[in-house]
């Protein structure tokens, strides 16, 4: 019956931080009998790793998520991480926030980036229409495409 009732205690704790950690731990370790107290200390740090992987786990979906929807609609100029977050029912601003820290580079660098890679490869293909190819690539602005071109590149878009 106890290990039954302790059990579902942990089955229904959340994992919010670290520090809801140290309550569960506490009040494993005193309801446990001596005896059982290795397996408990086990079967505690399993469900911490399993609970650790599986937030891990989601947010790497998240973002997976973020960078397909991405890939898909580059090309469209007023794409956003408030668009996406609304496309998959999030928080922009958690969005932003856990992009940033996954990826290293805030959604718009990334954003941006890709619209390059793409404009590069336009060129490469033989398009020389600088302004064809800030709009296929997703830029409003050809005049702004060419001024970060310049500076991303070293040259020029009419150059390259």
């Amino acid at each position: 019956v106890r290990v039954d009732r302790d059990a579902a205690w942990v089955a229904n704790r959340k994992i919010q931080n670290l520090n809801s950690l140290i309550p569960l731990f506490k009040n494993t370790l005193l309801t446990t009998e001596q005896e059982n107290i290795d397996v408990a200390a086990e079967s505690l740090l399993l469900y911490v790793f399993s609970r650790l992987n599986a937030k891990a786990s989601a947010q790497n979906d998240i973002i997976d998520k973020i960078s397909e929807i991405t890939e898909k609609r580059f090309h469209e100029p007023d794409l956003s991480i408030s668009d996406i977050a609304k496309e998959i029912g999030y928080n922009p601003k958690y969005l932003s926030h856990l992009f940033k820290k996954k990826m290293q580079v805030s959604y718009s660098e990334y954003l941006r980036s890709i619209r390059f890679k793409y404009s590069i490869s336009l060129f490469e293909l033989g398009l020389s229409s600088v302004k064809n190819v800030a709009l296929l690539s997703g830029f409003t602005d050809p005049l702004y495409f060419s001024k970060i071109f310049k500076k991303i590149v070293g040259v020029p878009p009419s150059k390259y």
